[in-house]
């Protein structure tokens, strides 16, 4: 094998090593991206002063800080207050929400809801007292 065989063979090892090593990093954003991130909730955000008790229970993001997620389930229990339990409006300019209640007795009711804004995401749960 003469020099320049022997530069070109390393040279396409060196490519295919470099392509690998970038599908390998896009492959681990984009996981890092669909995985929804838990966000802790401090005891005031937990159990906000509201008319009705709401008890926040969960709150995970993808693709948003904690601190976005925090604003928008604020908005969004505040739209829902103020329109009789449901929110049909986008909060913050932008973020489109939808909830549903899970479980119900005669005095509360527990409720997911969803709120997206392109490819960001915010789940949380709450539970509402009725009385």
């Amino acid at each position: 094998m003469n020099a320049p065989t022997r530069r070109g063979a390393r040279l396409a090892r060196v490519a295919v090593m470099a392509a690998l090593a970038s599908l390998a990093m896009t492959i681990c954003a984009s996981s890092a991206q669909s995985a929804m991130s838990k966000c802790p909730l401090s005891e005031s955000e937990r159990y906000p002063h509201v008319t009705k008790p709401t008890y926040n229970l969960s709150l995970k993001v993808r693709g948003t800080s904690c601190a976005t997620g925090k604003r928008v389930m604020k908005a969004f229990h505040a739209c829902r207050s103020a329109r009789g339990y449901r929110c049909t409006k986008k909060v913050l300019r932008s973020w489109s929400c939808t909830g549903k209640r899970t479980t119900s007795i005669p005095t509360e009711f527990d409720g997911s809801v969803t709120c997206t804004n392109g490819s960001r995401r915010v789940d949380s749960t709450y539970q509402q007292n009725t009385e």
